[in-house]
């Protein structure tokens, strides 16, 4: 005998199951339990050719029939048995979510070009999906400013300005000079030492070709976990949600000669202030890189800006 359990989209209110072979067994409550016999149909699909089969309605909304997808199959025990309270299995992630990732991925590596126009269509057809997820996932992109619409066009990568980039820099070096701050001399040996392994990744991505995005990445963990340091969780909140903002001017800021360099020894300055328990040349190094940043950005916005007139 074997339990397996369904989610229903709508019930009926009336006789409380659409299904043709099933007979309910506790009636008293929702989620409602039902039972049904080899061959039982549901529709959209057969239960297959199990003896005994237990589902469970789990809501209750008003309609006339009833929709229900497997959720997750059981192993085999009593009819008798408890329900075991355990946590429900993750789920594959779903096609909305793919294509959001997929796309901000290619929005933030720069595999999405600003200034083109991108259609709904030939996203889709470029990930091999239907239009449905990719206009759910472009919504969300637009909610996070990441894009534009532009009407029986498609959209485009949002352009940020020059004030755009000044504002986004005031804010992060309002955030990063105020947490190293609080961090000098309470940063222990092994957090002295994160940071340097860090540094070594970011190192590590000049080698041989040049890899951008892993070079991002570590820089993003590099300042995330001073932040983090800090202990003020606001400021870790604040930092996540501009620091997409931040990539994609500083990709600009990267394809400059040498600054991926400029970088990496101005991280390990500011390692080294750090393990120095030095505040005043903490300070002085953490502003001094962040000015260079803020400064090879709007280079970058400029020779972009050029590029596309």
């Amino acid at each position: 005998m074997s339990r397996i359990f369904f989610r229903a989209d709508m019930a009926t209110l009336r006789s409380g199951l659409t299904c043709r072979g099933a007979r309910p067994l506790l009636f008293m409550r929702w989620p409602r339990t039902y039972q049904a016999d080899e061959g039982a149909l549901i529709p959209g699909g057969n239960l297959g050719n199990r003896s005994l089969l237990t589902f469970h309605v789990k809501y209750r909304i008003q309609g006339l029939t009833l929709r229900v997808q497997p959720q997750a199959a059981m192993k085999p025990m009593e009819e008798t048995s408890p329900l075991i309270p355990v946590s429900p299995l993750q789920r594959p992630k779903s096609l909305n979510d793919l294509a959001y990732e997929n796309l901000k991925e290619g929005i933030l590596s720069g595999r999405l070009v600003a200034g083109r126009i991108y259609s709904e269509l030939e996203l889709a057809r470029g990930l091999g999906i239907s239009r449905t997820p990719v206009r759910e996932a472009l919504l969300r992109l637009a909610a996070e400013n990441l894009i534009v619409f532009h009407p029986r066009k498609g959209m485009s990568i949002n352009y940020f300005s020059r004030e755009d980039i000044e504002n986004l820099f005031e804010l992060r070096e309002a955030i990063e000079e105020k947490a190293v701050a609080k961090v000098t001399g309470h940063l222990s040996k092994e957090e002295i030492q994160k940071l340097r392994e860090i540094l070594k990744e970011q190192e590590e991505c000049l080698r041989d070709d040049f890899d951008e995005s892993l070079f991002l990445e570590a820089d993003k963990r590099f300042h995330l976990f001073l932040i983090e340091a800090s202990g003020n969780r606001f400021m870790v909140q604040t930092y996540n949600s501009i620091r997409d903002y931040i990539t994609i001017p500083a990709r600009e800021a990267l394809t400059k000669k040498g600054r991926a360099m400029e970088v990496i020894q101005e991280h390990r300055a500011i390692v080294k202030a750090l393990a120095e328990a030095n505040m005043a040349s903490v300070r002085e190094t953490v502003r001094k890189h962040l000015i260079n940043s803020k400064r090879m950005a709007l280079e970058g916005h400029d020779e972009q800006k050029e590029r596309g007139s």
